[in-house]
């Protein structure tokens, strides 16, 4: 521990406390009204530091069965899966029992704490409480040790952090772009893909169409007159047999070529 450094108990620079739900849960009685009432979800619902947002209201009925807070507090979620997560609250507002605030706390060691409970998240949900939803009751976070230092050390570590957390963020926003335009172009690919199989296929079927149809009763007949040149030239099989090659010879052509070039690539 560095010098002038300290371990403190959480209780020891702060008062900790829980949160209350008026009862019963959704009563008009006491829900709906214009008082914002925090619920574990305001908290966790994204990574942001402060808390500007709310869902949930109460009326003032309701004030006696819930916990005020004031802006500027440091709040902990409590309860559920999405325990441990952080949070500076920046309005008047209520919260229910699956969140902790840190009362009388120096607003100075807001975002040191912040940072602190954000590293201590994995941690805090380790914690088995023996029950069937993870829960952490006020006397595991008020016992907790923190280590302490002046506010000015204080505020050298939290700038020293979120420039280092900026960093991060634009990388991973740079991976962000990178995996979309990979998706991108995957999606292209494919569609590239099945297109070219579509055109494929009717050009195929195209040309068996014209052999079925056209080219091969040509020959045939030609074939079969053979030796009677002035018949074949008479009725126009050798035109309508030149013809056909002209329109065959270009599909010929666009099949035969890639294939050509792929085989001279993989020898």
């Amino acid at each position: 521990m560095p010098n002038g450094w300290k371990w403190v108990q959480v209780s020891d620079i702060s008062n900790v406390v829980r949160g209350g739900s008026p009862r019963p849960a959704g009563d008009p009685k006491f829900y709906d009204g214009k008082i914002p009432f925090l619920k574990v979800r305001d908290l966790t619902k994204d990574s942001n530091t402060y808390l500007t947002t709310f869902e949930y209201t109460i009326k003032e009925t309701g004030l006696h069965k819930t916990r005020q807070i004031k802006p500027n507090t440091l709040l902990l979620s409590n309860s559920g899966a999405t325990l441990g997560i952080p949070k500076i609250c920046l309005i008047n507002a209520t919260m229910n029992d699956g969140i902790a605030a840190f009362l009388d706390l120096d607003k100075r060691s807001n975002l040191y704490l912040y940072y602190f409970w954000l590293s201590k998240t994995k941690e805090l949900r380790n914690i088995n409480m023996g029950a069937a939803q993870p829960n952490l009751n006020t006397d595991i976070i008020k016992n907790y040790l923190v280590p302490y230092c002046s506010y000015e050390e204080q505020k050298l570590i939290v700038n020293e952090l979120e420039c280092k957390l900026t960093v991060c963020d634009k990388i991973e926003e740079t991976i962000s772009q990178s995996l979309q335009q990979a998706e991108t172009l995957r999606q292209s690919i494919l569609k590239k893909a099945f297109e070219e199989t579509c055109l494929m296929n009717f050009i195929k079927k195209y040309i068996a169409s014209l052999l079925t149809i056209i080219l091969i009763p040509i020959l045939i007949n030609i074939f079969t007159n053979i030796f009677n040149w002035n018949d074949i030239w008479n009725n126009g099989w050798i035109i309508l047999f030149l013809m056909s090659l002209i329109i065959l010879i270009p599909f010929i052509i666009y099949f035969l070529i890639p294939k050509a070039r792929l085989m001279k690539t993989t020898k």
